[in-house]
């Protein structure tokens, strides 16, 4: 169960709940490597105890397969597991680590949501004239070039990608 609440290609994203999902999947897979110690110990088990019994059949109801297949499961859990997520969040974690806030807390802003973040930057920062929202001259002729402040605030802030999303980062 997935105790972390993001989504790449959210608008933004709190490091933290990167760092907290990728020790979620390491927990995950260390209990998965548990399992397979467990499994593989019974499966030797099994496979000794059909030796020293001689059998005439080498599977007597089955159980070396089934603990195979049980085997082999896990397995193939770790390798989906990895494959499909923990590798790829660990490689991004990597690059994020290089930030320096990265384990306290950064906000991963969205390419496609940093204008947006630069007007509340802006809004939250700054006392705008009341008229300017108002209109009446000279107000109704001014006005804010929020995507060229957005290209001048990139200057402070470093990308990083996953899964080809683009995420900017305070540097």
């Amino acid at each position: 169960m997935s105790m972390s609440n993001f989504v790449f290609g959210d608008d933004i994203i709190d490091s933290r709940e990167v760092v907290s999902r990728l020790e979620e999947l390491q927990g995950d897979r260390d209990d998965l490597n548990d399992s397979l110690d467990v499994a593989n110990e019974e499966y030797d088990k099994v496979k000794r105890y059909d030796q020293d019994m001689g059998e005439d059949d080498p599977d007597p109801g089955g159980l070396i397969e089934e603990c195979y297949d049980e085997v082999e499961s896990i397995k193939d859990s770790i390798a989906d597991l990895e494959k499909d997520e923990l590798e790829p969040l660990e490689a991004f974690c990597s690059v994020g680590e290089g930030y320096s806030e990265w384990s306290s807390g950064v906000s991963l802003i969205h390419e496609d949501h940093f204008v947006e973040y630069t007007k509340q930057l802006i809004d939250d920062a700054y006392e705008m004239p009341v008229e300017l929202d108002q209109g009446g001259w000279p107000w109704d002729h001014i006005s804010i070039d929020y995507d060229a402040a957005a290209e001048a605030l990139k200057q402070d802030y470093g990308t990083i990608e996953f899964e080809e999303e683009t995420y900017y980062l305070q540097a």
